[in-house]
């Protein structure tokens, strides 16, 4: 595999909150990290993330806004 190919694997310990259903069937949540400075560099709106439970991916997420 060249370097081209890898991709970047980073696993960082998420709080999801839901806050909402909306009428598309998404949910729009809060989602919080553990440790935001690791976080930081990675986000910014249209980041996309796959959150998941140990190796089961649960769903996936797209940033729609940053706060603070």
């Amino acid at each position: 595999m060249t370097s081209r190919d890898s991709v970047e694997l980073e696993l960082l310990s998420v709080l999801v909150q839901r806050i909402a259903a909306l009428s598309d069937g998404r949910d729009l949540a809060n989602i919080g990290f553990l440790v935001p400075e690791l976080a930081r560099p990675r986000l910014h709106t249209g980041a996309e993330f796959v959150i998941s439970e140990g190796l089961r991916t649960v769903t996936r997420a797209e940033a729609r806004e940053l706060a603070g």
